[in-house]
């Protein structure tokens, strides 16, 4: 089951990578997120600050949600540390201006 949100709420997305259980940094990291039905967004790591570095290994993505529905997201890193992390989450408009 997603998890609920509400429109304008601040969402931090994040991934983990690791190569025999050790944080790696992949050599490209890039975040996809996007709206069902709509238009994706793309943040690459090094070239667009949405998508900054916790740790070795350790990436996110503080989102606000800018409309209702569900939205889908997926991390993947290329290089030393290749992997993938997919999710999805529902927002909810709220029940107040």
């Amino acid at each position: 089951m997603a998890r609920k949100y509400e429109v304008a709420d601040l969402i931090r997305l994040s991934a983990s990578f690791t190569v025999d259980g050790e944080p790696t940094d992949p050599t490209t990291i890039t975040l996809k997120i996007k709206p069902d039905g709509g238009s994706e967004t793309v943040y690459v790591y090094g070239t667009d600050p949405e998508l900054e570095k916790e740790s070795t290994g350790n990436y996110f993505c503080d989102f606000a949600i800018p409309s209702e529905g569900t939205w889908y997201y997926k991390f993947y890193g290329t290089g030393d540390a290749y992997a993938a992390k997919q999710g999805d989450f529902e927002v909810i408009d709220s029940y107040f201006e």
